[in-house]
């Protein structure tokens, strides 16, 4: 598996193809969450199935709250 990992998130170890674990630690800027969306797509697209994501969020401390309403990630909540 790709380890995905930006100056605030970082991809977990986990055993299962079908699981994603992230660490996010810090202030999560537009780069780092438009990062995470286009590897969440290649994962999507990866797997014929549903994809499960696990976020550790003990050491988020916020984010550019424009970066919430940004279309790529909204489209990437719902995707298949």
């Amino acid at each position: 598996m790709t380890q995905f990992q930006t100056s605030t998130i970082t991809q977990r170890d986990i055993i299962s193809p079908e699981l994603y674990a992230v660490r996010v630690a810090g202030h999560v800027e537009n780069d780092a969450a438009e990062a995470l969306v286009e590897f969440m797509r290649a994962a999507f697209n990866r797997h014929d199935e549903k994809i499960d994501m696990r976020l550790d969020l003990t050491a988020f401390t916020g984010n550019d709250w424009d970066s919430l309403f940004d279309g790529d990630v909204i489209i990437s909540a719902s995707a298949p």
